[in-house]
């Protein structure tokens, strides 16, 4: 695997390391960090990359690189090197409070039954913080350059793509369902730092939102953070062709007419916000929530009328937890604290 060392304090300079040997892992599962061969490992490689760090500072035939240069390697020397990663700081990570509120969960007339999708039930949510854009391509770049992996579909060499008119990978059902396949995620290689992130397990969102000081929403708070207020934002929202949303348009699955500016995902910035600040809430991806249910709310840009009418704050569905997808994100929430609620009530 390659190991890549990067200084901030030294303009950008990055130095690579080759070895077929050598794995970090930092993530999943918690009791890889209790096993003393994969700790010993772990001790190896931060000796090692201090060791070629050191070299390539002292090597004169290492080119200095400016940081956010297209040379810089985007992907693994995020800009800002290892100061933007310890600080937990990337370009959407922005926090927004969504007070707390009486909310209506569920749909005066549930779409799928079978889904667990229930009636209306009145609840009291909670004042929580959100972030406000789904996770980005840049933000969890960030993130794994910083605790040195690689995300597992890209580990794996496979992940759930849909292409009703592909050629190659493995179908994985007959039907509709035909059109997904696994292959090798070859669209990871160059991500658009401004796409939601995507092709992530359960884990590694759970994982990332931990990171940045948060964790993956309950089912409750994703849905009524969507709703914002509005006990009416699930009715016929699939009974006209929205563009407000990143939804299917046109005649499933063959043909898609993009009227809402997008074929598949949208940047993480695309929608006007809700009530709430909060974008692409829902629609465009389905949203990975807390254990143990792994329910995914918010529907996709797979989502049409005939097919899978989820895009929807009600709506949810499963997957495996080891699922990764071209349509499943994620973000964040985080709870507020008495006093901070407090200070900002004051002015402060």
């Amino acid at each position: 695997s390659r190991i890549r060392c990067c200084a901030a304090y030294s303009a950008g300079r990055c130095v690579d390391y080759w070895s077929p040997s050598w794995q970090i892992f930092l993530l999943m599962p918690d009791t890889e960090l209790n096993d003393s061969r994969g700790r010993g490992r772990i001790y190896e490689v931060v000796a090692l990359c201090a060791a070629v760090l050191a070299a390539g500072l002292l090597a004169a035939t290492i080119e200095p690189v400016e940081v956010g240069s297209p040379a810089s390697d985007a992907r693994q020397c995020i800009a800002g090197g290892y100061a933007e990663a310890n600080n937990n700081m990337a370009t959407h990570s922005t926090w927004v409070r969504v007070p707390g509120h009486s909310c209506s969960l569920g749909a005066s007339r549930p779409l799928y039954p079978a889904d667990g999708e229930g009636d209306v039930e009145k609840i009291s949510s909670p004042l929580l913080e959100f972030l406000r854009f789904e996770v980005s391509e840049g933000d969890f770049a960030a993130f794994l350059q910083s605790v040195g992996r690689q995300r597992i579909a890209v580990r794996n060499n496979e992940t759930l793509l849909f292409d009703p008119c592909r050629r190659g990978g493995s179908a994985i059902a007959s039907g509709v369902s035909s059109a997904w396949y696994l292959a090798p995620p070859d669209m990871l290689k160059e991500p658009d730092v401004n796409m939601p992130a995507v092709h992530v397990s359960w884990a590694e969102a759970r994982a990332y939102c931990r990171w940045i000081g948060g964790r993956l929403p309950t089912e409750e708070e994703w849905e009524c953070a969507a709703k914002a207020g509005d006990p009416d934002s699930d009715n016929d929202a699939f009974y006209k062709e929205r563009t407000d949303i990143n939804t299917f348009q046109g005649t499933f699955p063959r043909f898609n007419t993009g009227r809402d500016g997008y074929l598949r995902a949208a940047p993480v910035d695309a929608f006007a916000p809700n009530k709430f600040g909060l974008y692409n809430m829902p629609a465009s991806l389905e949203h990975n929530g807390q254990a143990p249910a792994y329910v995914l709310k918010g529907g996709s840009f797979l989502c049409h009328p005939s097919h899978c009418a989820r895009a929807r704050p009600s709506a949810r569905s499963k997957a495996p937890p080891d699922t990764t997808a071209e349509h499943i994100g994620f973000r964040c929430v985080r709870a507020v604290s008495v006093a901070s609620a407090r200070l900002r009530k004051d002015g402060l």
